[in-house]
C-alpha cells in the first residue's frame, strides 16, 4: 500500500457552518434577553457613623441557676 502524499501548498478549508448555526440561534436569544432585563438602582441613606459610636453598650448580665430539678435563667437588671 502506498500512502498518499499531500502537497504542503494546498490550503485547508475551515468549516464554520456549526459556528454560524450557533450564532443564528444565540444572537436572537441574547437580544430578547436584553429586552426583558431591567436594571434598577435603589438609593439608600444611612445614618452617619458618628451616631452609632456615641451610644455605649451597657454590660448585660444573665444569671443561670442550675438545680437538680431544672434550670432557671434570670436577668437581674431587667434586660
Amino acid at each position: 500500500m502506498r500512502r498518499k502524499r499531500y502537497s504542503r501548498d494546498s490550503e485547508a478549508e475551515l468549516d464554520i457552518t456549526a459556528f454560524m448555526n450557533l450564532m443564528i440561534v444565540l444572537v436572537p436569544i441574547l437580544l430578547l434577553g436584553m429586552v426583558f432585563s431591567r436594571i434598577t438602582v435603589v438609593e439608600v441613606t444611612l445614618p452617619p457613623a458618628a451616631t452609632l459610636a456615641a451610644t455605649p453598650d451597657d454590660d448585660k448580665q444573665v444569671e443561670l441557676v442550675i438545680r437538680g430539678d431544672g434550670l432557671r435563667v434570670d436577668f437581674p437588671r431587667g434586660v
